[in-house]
C-alpha cells in the first residue's frame, strides 16, 4: 500500500493493490481517504481506482498534489512486460484523472517512486530493462495528468 496526507484538511489518502484470489488471480487498485479521526470517506470498501484485470500489479505509490491524490503503478499482463499507469483523484473519490498511461514500453520494471517537485508536477522514476539490464527512466507528470518533456 502506499498512503499520502493533506495537511490543509487533516485527511490521509491509502492506495492499495487489490487481488480477487481464484482460479485465475485479478488485480486491481483501491483506494480509501481517512478524516482526522481515521473514519472512512469513501465507504467501508473505498473506491476502484484501477478495475480487476488479469495482469499483475506492481510497485503502487502516490504523492498528494494541489488537485488530489496521484497514484502510479506498474501493470505486468506477463513477466517483463510491464506499463507504468498513473490515476488522480479529488476529495470525493471522483476521477480527476482516469487511468493514463506514463510508459507504455514494455520492458521490465522495477524500484518505481513518485515525489512531488516545486513547480506542482509528479516526477515518477523507475528502474528499467529496455535497452540493456537496468536504466534509470522518469517522467513528470502534470497537474491535468497529461505528462512533460
Amino acid at each position: 500500500p502506499s498512503v499520502n496526507y493533506d495537511s490543509a484538511t487533516d485527511s490521509t489518502y491509502l492506495f492499495w493493490d487489490e487481488i480477487l484470489e481464484g482460479p485465475f488471480t485479478n488485480e486491481g487498485i483501491n483506494a480509501q481517504k481517512f478524516d482526522a479521526t481515521g473514519n472512512r470517506q469513501w465507504g467501508d470498501s473505498g473506491v476502484v481506482v484501477q478495475p480487476f484485470t488479469s495482469s499483475a500489479v506492481i510497485n503502487v505509490t502516490s504523492v498528494f498534489t494541489a488537485g488530489g491524490p496521484l497514484v502510479v503503478w506498474s501493470s505486468e499482463p506477463t513477466f517483463g512486460q510491464d506499463s507504468i499507469f498513473g490515476s488522480k483523484l479529488d476529495s470525493t473519490g471522483a476521477f480527476v484523472c482516469a487511468p493514463f498511461p506514463v510508459s507504455n514500453i514494455l520492458s521490465s520494471k522495477s524500484r518505481l517512486d513518485l515525489t512531488l517537485a516545486t513547480n506542482g508536477n509528479a516526477l515518477a522514476a523507475w528502474s528499467d530493462t529496455r535497452n540493456d539490464t537496468g536504466d534509470i527512466y522518469a517522467q513528470d507528470i502534470k497537474p491535468d495528468c497529461t505528462l512533460g518533456q
